[in-house]
């Protein structure tokens, strides 16, 4: 953002961090509730009079409770998803190189280690050069 040519345009330019981050973190949620529980694939097949049993994981819809949770990032809003995915008894492990440790969820070493153990995966790790392409073909199972 070229603050001068804002400034010069009588645009006003703001950052505030944090403001949305319970908005985006009740989102992600959501998402993953979504995408487990195939709402969206469900919701067009009924309107369209047509009952699905053919979704990607079709064979048992999983629910989310008892399964673990990987966070890549622990940053205000992975710690807010992480409090709300807890209270449907999910484990929660994280992978952060900037986070030593935390009281409440496991640290594992490394995104491999995260990846093999998680159910669930969650970016929250801001896009940077040093994150770019952090997941890629090589994480998926």
């Amino acid at each position: 953002m070229n603050l001068q040519v804002a400034n010069a345009r009588g645009v006003e330019v703001m950052n505030t961090p944090g403001r949305n981050a319970r908005s985006v973190a009740e989102f992600t949620v959501g998402m993953i509730l979504a995408e487990m529980r195939n709402i969206a694939r469900s919701h067009d097949a009924l309107r369209d009079k047509y009952w699905r049993k053919d979704s990607p994981n079709h064979q048992a819809i999983p629910e989310l409770g008892g399964k673990v949770v990987g966070l890549v990032g622990l940053g205000h809003i992975a710690q807010l998803v992480a409090g709300f995915l807890s209270g449907f008894g999910t484990e929660i492990i994280f992978y952060d190189k900037y986070v030593a440790g935390h009281e409440r969820y496991e640290k594992v070493d490394s995104l491999d280690e995260l990846v093999q153990r998680a159910d669930v995966i969650s970016l929250h790790a801001r896009l940077t050069p040093e994150t770019e392409n952090l997941i890629n073909a090589h994480h998926s199972r």
